[in-house]
């Protein structure tokens, strides 16, 4: 196998670049991560915020994304 080959079988998700750059947050309540910048991020309550280093990481922990937020579909 070529170094190609091996990086396609990655269990991670196809993202880019600027998404994998910010940051993720996640809401206690509904389980569903959105990047920084999405509008469901800038209207949720401080308390129900959970951040995450990564979208992997947000995954892993059982949050799924959000639908509404442009850079996750």
């Amino acid at each position: 196998k070529n170094s190609s080959e091996a990086f396609k079988k990655t269990d991670a998700p196809s993202v880019n670049r600027e998404v994998v750059a910010q940051k993720v947050i996640g809401n206690k309540q509904s389980k569903i991560y959105h990047l920084e910048n999405c509008p469901g991020a800038l209207r949720m309550k401080e308390e129900n915020k959970v951040l995450f280093a990564s979208i992997l990481m947000a995954q892993q922990a059982g949050y799924k994304p959000a639908g509404n937020c442009p850079g996750l579909k």
